[in-house]
């Protein structure tokens, strides 16, 4: 073997086991999710409540407070990741209807459900809530309920920035959630509800923007 040939498969060799290391890293970097707090509070100026029995969306400010397990969230599908323990909505402000937030089916489970983008750019991440429970009423016509569940979550997606600073929330109108009849409701049962709407995420208890990024 001359000296170029061993010379060749030496870097060869090198170059190799520096892919395979490379590989390793970035496989790695790329299992895990890392949030800057535990602590949470989304909210929405307008969320929409949608009953699809008789076409009518009522809007209303809505706060959702609660907390992710760990900083570390594991990026599987439909795994655990948070709670959340406190929901407000003011069912005062709404308009075009009124709607409420079952708080006595608290705590509600969140959920991890996937991300858009390419590794290492992600641009969103996708988070279900489940055991969400809501009524919509609509005076003069009917007052139904509806609670998420994992065959049929309440869905949404935080939006990130530059250096995963997540920029705002939103709802995934297409996820519907069967309606049941509430006391004074009617043909509940032959629709569904959704929510629609952007809104904001910040640490509990400040004005902090939340981070997420890849570990």
């Amino acid at each position: 073997m001359t000296h170029m040939s061993r010379l060749s498969r030496t870097i060869l060799t090198a170059l190799s086991a520096a892919i395979v290391v490379a590989a390793a890293v970035g496989s790695s970097s790329a299992r895990n999710l890392s949030a800057s707090s535990q602590n949470l509070r989304a909210t929405w100026a307008g969320l929409e409540l949608i009953n699809t029995v008789n076409s009518v969306t009522v809007r209303c400010p809505v706060t959702l407070e609660g907390s992710f397990h760990s900083r570390t969230l594991v990026k599987v599908a439909s795994s655990l990741t948070g709670l959340i323990t406190r929901a407000i909505l003011n069912s005062g402000a709404c308009t075009n209807g009124r709607a409420t937030l079952l708080v006595e089916t608290l705590p509600w489970h969140l959920t991890y459900e996937g991300f858009t983008g390419r590794l290492p750019s992600i641009q969103s991440i996708k988070f279900s809530l489940i055991g969400l429970a809501f009524g919509i009423e609509i005076p003069g016509t009917n007052n139904c309920l509806a609670v998420s569940t994992t065959e049929e979550p309440a869905s949404g997606m935080a939006t990130l920035g530059a250096g995963g600073v997540v920029v705002g929330l939103r709802s995934d109108e297409t996820r519907r959630i069967r309606l049941r009849d509430a006391p004074g409701g009617f043909f509940c049962g032959l629709g569904s509800g959704s929510f629609a709407g952007t809104g904001g995420l910040t640490v509990l208890g400040t004005t902090n923007s939340v981070s997420i990024t890849l570990i």
